[in-house]
């Protein structure tokens, strides 16, 4: 969903939920238009999160490779239970 020029300034503090075929990215019903949001502060607290975890991995060679920045952002919106939903 694009950003809407009505929105609030307070609103410019979240990203919107990615927009998925299946509408899971609607809070509650869609045709209420409302899209799940992540807190900026909470996501890059992830994302943050989820780089050291990586950087760890690689270092006890469980992981051969740290994932990219994009890598780390599509898995943690559709899998990864460390940002909220």
């Amino acid at each position: 969903m694009p950003p809407s020029s009505k929105r609030s300034w307070s609103r410019n503090l979240f990203y919107d939920h990615p927009v998925r075929d299946d509408a899971s990215h609607f809070y509650g019903a869609q045709s209420a238009g409302k899209v799940k949001v992540y807190c900026i502060r909470c996501f890059e607290t992830g994302m943050a999160e989820l780089q050291r975890r990586d950087n760890d991995e690689v270092v006890a060679g469980t992981r051969q490779v740290a994932r990219t920045r994009d890598e780390l952002e599509l898995f943690s919106m559709f899998y990864c239970s460390i940002l909220p939903s």
